[in-house]
C-alpha cells in the first residue's frame, strides 16, 4: 500500500513540475498562415475592433490546377459579427451564382464561376471573395465550414469538381 501511495506522490510531483514549466515557457503567438495545396481559407485584412467594420478574404490555393468556379459555405456566430456584404472577386469570377447569408442561423454561402479560359487564369493562391463584417462584441469568434468547399478546376481532361479542405478560422475582436 505504501508503494502505491509513493508512486502516486511521484506522479503528482511530475505532473505539477510539467505544468509549472509549461506555464513558464514563453509562448510564440505569432503565426503565419501557410496554405496547403487544395485548400480554401479565411484571412483577416487587419485588426478588427468592437463596433467597427472590417474585411475578411476567402482565399483558395491550388498549385497544380486553375480554379474556374467555387461553392463554399460556412457557419459563424451572428451574435459576435454581422455580415454586411459578400462580394465575389469579379476580376476572376465574372458569373456570380448567388450568395446567401442567413443571420438567424449564422450561415453563409458564396458561389462564383469564371467564363474565362484556363490560359487567362493563374494557378496558386487567389482571392475568391471579400466579406465585409461589423464586430458586435469583443472576444474570439469562429468561422466553421458548413460543408467541403467544391471547386471547379481545369484539368487536362476538362473541368472537374473537387472538394477542398476548409479549416476553421478564429477571429479575435479587440
Amino acid at each position: 500500500m505504501k508503494q502505491v501511495f509513493a508512486m502516486l506522490i511521484v506522479l503528482l510531483i511530475a505532473m505539477g513540475g510539467y505544468l509549472w514549466l509549461n506555464g513558464r515557457l514563453e509562448k510564440n503567438n505569432k503565426t503565419v498562415k501557410v496554405a496547403e495545396s487544395e485548400e480554401v481559407y479565411f484571412v483577416a485584412s487587419g485588426e478588427i475592433k468592437e463596433g467597427e467594420e472590417g474585411e475578411l478574404e476567402l482565399r483558395a490555393k491550388d498549385n497544380e490546377r486553375v480554379i474556374k468556379g467555387f461553392d463554399a459555405g460556412f457557419n459563424y456566430d451572428s451574435t459576435a459579427i454581422k455580415i454586411l456584404e459578400i462580394s465575389v472577386n469579379s476580376s476572376i469570377f465574372d458569373e456570380n451564382l448567388g450568395n446567401t447569408n442567413d443571420e438567424s442561423l449564422g450561415k453563409a454561402a458564396i458561389r462564383g464561376e469564371s467564363g474565362k479560359s484556363g490560359s487567362e487564369l493563374s494557378k496558386g493562391e487567389i482571392v475568391l471573395a471579400k466579406i465585409k463584417i461589423k464586430a458586435l462584441k469583443k472576444g474570439t469568434t469562429m468561422f466553421y465550414r458548413d460543408r467541403a468547399a467544391i471547386m471547379k478546376v481545369e484539368t487536362s481532361e476538362g473541368i472537374s469538381e473537387v472538394g477542398y479542405e476548409m479549416p476553421d478560422f478564429k477571429l479575435n475582436i479587440l
